[in-house]
């Protein structure tokens, strides 16, 4: 072995190694203490995301033309309080109905042309899925 192994490239890679594991273990270190703030940060936007959209089915925004729609303005509204209500102490149940929302908004495109139409609210929609997916990676980051 001593022909094939230099003993100081070997030392030397572990100590790389080492200070590497040092490294990766103070930024995991990191992100656990700062993921509940990331999650809060990520449940406001999702709720401004969706505050703005009912705003504009209820008449109150013009992003690219008037469109009133009672039915969906409260469906948002609802979802902004949803969002608004979950707590992070409840990472079970605050994950399933993450999912399921999100499962509705990916419905919802699907179906009003509205949606495929304007670009803020698209924009709004797709920002407030990504916010929810990461919430539910966050969640998953245990100590």
């Amino acid at each position: 072995m001593q022909g094939i192994i230099n003993e100081n490239q070997l030392v030397s890679l572990l100590l790389d190694l080492s200070k590497f594991e040092h490294l990766v273990k103070e930024r995991l270190t990191l992100i656990v203490q700062k993921k509940s703030k990331m999650w809060k940060k990520d449940q406001e936007l999702s709720n401004k995301y969706m505050s703005e959209v009912s705003e504009f089915f209820a008449g109150n925004r013009n992003w690219g033309g008037e469109f009133k729609d009672e039915d969906l303005a409260e469906y948002f509204s609802k979802l902004a309080e949803t969002i608004n209500e979950f707590e992070y102490k409840n990472t079970t149940k605050v994950g399933r109905k993450i999912q399921k929302i999100i499962v509705a908004l990916e419905d919802l495109q699907l179906q009003h042309n509205i949606i495929d139409g304007n670009v803020q609210i698209q924009h709004n929609i797709t920002q407030t899925m990504n916010k929810l997916h990461h919430m539910i990676r966050i969640m998953g980051i245990k100590k």
